[in-house]
């Protein structure tokens, strides 16, 4: 056996000897938290990295989805002008006409 593990042992057995009141054992657990604590590396710079990492894929992905160019306006100009024409006002006279006939096509 090694030096430390016999030490640890040997500890084990004095304190399974001796029963410890509250207080002393509430002051050895905080001094094993703080030991613990200490043999850590502190990781809060990871933490920010990570964050930061996905916020600039969320960024980039944002990018990536916007389309480059808006399309253009004239596109739709064509298709009022084509309603607007009057030789369409005929249509719109007759449209309960035309949806009776959609719907007698679409039953037969």
């Amino acid at each position: 056996m090694n030096e430390n593990a016999e030490f640890e042992k040997s500890v084990k057995q004095l304190l399974r000897a001796q029963r410890l009141d509250d207080a002393v054992r509430h002051k050895l657990d905080d001094a094993r938290r703080k030991a613990i604590a200490a043999t850590r590396p502190h990781r809060q710079w990871q933490q920010f990295a990570a964050a930061a990492s996905l916020a600039l894929v969320a960024l980039v992905a944002t990018f990536l989805m916007i389309p480059e160019t808006a399309p253009p306006l004239s596109e739709g100009v064509e298709d009022i002008e084509l309603l607007l024409a009057e030789e369409n006002f005929e249509l719109f006279e007759e449209l309960e006409f035309y949806q009776w006939l959609s719907a007698q096509s679409d039953a037969g």
